[in-house]
């Protein structure tokens, strides 16, 4: 039976940071995963993520989850 592993989950709320102080928020906490919020935009402008998002994605060292507002209506952000 595989053992349970300690999972440390921490919250970085970052509304107006650049990408660069973002990415190295990721570098500093060594995070593995990272869940970040997208502007969500629609039509042809839906296609591509939005600049901060993408160039996190593109630059972060570990794995990102890009989320739109839309896809969890139930999440109550503060």
């Amino acid at each position: 039976m595989d053992k349970i592993k300690t999972i440390l989950c921490g919250i970085l709320e970052a509304h107006a940071s650049t990408p660069s102080a973002l990415i190295a928020a990721i570098r500093e906490r060594r995070a593995d995963l990272t869940v970040l919020g997208t502007q969500g935009r629609g039509s042809i402008a839906g296609l591509l993520m939005d600049t901060t998002a993408e160039k996190i994605v593109s630059h972060a060292p570990c794995s990102i989850l890009a989320i739109k507002p839309e896809d969890f209506p139930d999440i109550l952000v503060i």
